[in-house]
């Protein structure tokens, strides 16, 4: 069963992913190579220049290199012929080929999962074992070790367990069960301090969702910066506990920050917001735009929906604000 895509498929984000694919294939590439071609007694003026050699031959190779059925030989190689291949038969042979190859290839086994789940009950279990098994090789690899918690990611071995973690709450999510979802994006946050991923997005709606007004103050005070989609829930959050006055504070902080801000209050108002939705291109969104919002409103719906007297409040508060600089300009 492959994931719907709730939101908007945001083509930059998978651009992104893709070249971090391919970071961790020379990264695996790379490690071979050293093992094959150092000792304990190689310099480290020895080890720079045998880099050095990889990567001319690495980029060598992808220049001639053309992935097919007849060229492919690593777990990477049959991996990437799955997700290539349009065949959905013939993509689930390769995706099982990539991980009889590297049994540690979780990308590979969560690719399986997907297609091969009949419910998303099914989808998050066998999720959940892949995770189970990328936990082991974690600890066994010396990453889960007290000096790397905080660092995953910048490693970029960690990267395929963190991703599918990260898909796991988001399904987590879609179900409704939201305190396992919250407990994984905490403990993603907590793996990963620079939060890569950008885990915080979908963790402050959660917070907004189960009201935990604490929680979610203090993961907007951890990263210390304006994103929309940080202030934004903490504005309907409050309206939900109602704390007028302390949802108004984040409103207007909103405001400040993006400056679409009225005119997207206005479009989700008439119900018009898909107008917006359509229009963003392939590449993804602009930041503080009236795109963000609606990013944002699209991937959290259920926020919205449940709290619809948020948005004709807020409207309301944006309108007030503007009567009265008219009528200061009138004097």
């Amino acid at each position: 069963m492959k994931q719907e895509n709730y939101g908007i498929i945001k083509k930059k984000i998978e651009v992104e992913k893709l070249m971090s694919r391919e970071t961790e294939k020379m990264n695996k590439a790379l490690q071979k190579f050293l093992e094959a071609n150092t000792t304990e007694k190689t310099t480290e003026d020895e080890m720079d220049s045998l880099i050095q050699v990889f990567i001319k031959e690495y980029n060598k190779m992808k220049m001639n290199f053309v992935l097919d059925a007849r060229t492919a030989k690593t777990s990477d190689d049959f991996y990437e012929l799955a997700k290539m291949t349009e065949d959905l038969s013939l993509s689930l042979k390769y995706a099982k080929k990539s991980l009889k190859l590297d049994p540690e290839n979780l990308d590979a086994a969560f690719f399986i999962a997907e297609i091969e789940a009949d419910s998303y009950i099914d989808l998050i279990e066998r999720t959940e074992k892949i995770l189970q098994h990328g936990e082991k090789i974690m600890i066994e690899k010396g990453f889960m070790d007290k000096e790397n918690i905080g660092s995953f990611w910048l490693m970029v071995e960690t990267r395929p367990y963190m991703r599918i973690k990260f898909e796991c709450a988001k399904f987590l999510k879609e179900c409704g069960m939201l305190s396992t979802a919250i407990s994984e994006c905490e403990d993603m946050i907590k793996l990963c301090k620079n939060d890569n991923l950008g885990v915080r997005h979908t963790l402050m709606y959660l917070y907004a969702v189960t009201e935990n007004d604490k929680k979610a103050v203090r993961l907007y005070k951890k990263f210390n910066s304006f994103e929309t989609s940080l202030v934004l829930p903490l504005s309907i959050l409050y309206y939900r506990k109602k704390d007028l006055k302390e949802s108004l504070k984040y409103l207007k902080e909103l405001e400040e920050g993006n400056k679409d801000t009225k005119k997207f209050f206005k479009l989700v108002y008439e119900g018009k917001i898909d107008n917006i939705l359509e229009e963003i291109n392939d590449f993804g969104y602009r930041p503080a735009t009236i795109e963000e919002l609606a990013i944002s409103f699209a991937e959290n719906n259920e926020l919205f929906n449940s709290t619809m007297g948020y948005v004709e409040w807020a409207y309301n508060q944006l309108r007030k604000k503007v009567k009265k600089i008219v009528k200061m300009k009138k004097k």
